[in-house]
């Protein structure tokens, strides 16, 4: 697929991970459907966090052309941005090994 997710693991316990989520919005809003913004709730959605291998919140990755890209950057606009867009992506790539799935209301 060409599309391209940015993606924000997170939990309501941890301050650093709820300060990440307003941040997320307004990514969402500029990246206009582009890239498309995804926030996953660690503990309503454990087998998303087990899929792509979270253990430590927040956690953000690029899933772009089959390749997961995980970030280690900094919590700024600016930066996800540019990384959403395909910065700093040429080195740790590794293969999406799994079909995602649109998890049922039930799993949320």
């Amino acid at each position: 697929s060409t599309d391209v997710f940015l993606l924000l693991f997170h939990v309501e316990w941890s301050g650093h991970a709820k300060r990440a989520v307003p941040l997320f919005d307004r990514l969402a809003a500029a990246l206009d459907g582009a890239v498309r913004v995804v926030l996953v709730e660690g503990e309503r959605s454990p087998h998303a966090c087990q899929r792509f291998g979270v253990s430590q919140f927040p956690a953000v990755m690029v899933v772009r052309m089959g390749m997961v890209y995980p970030y280690a950057g900094p919590l700024e606009y600016a930066a996800l941005h540019g990384f959403a867009h395909g910065g700093d992506m040429a080195a740790a790539g590794e293969p999406l090994t799994f079909r995602p799935q649109v998890p049922r209301p039930d799993e949320l």
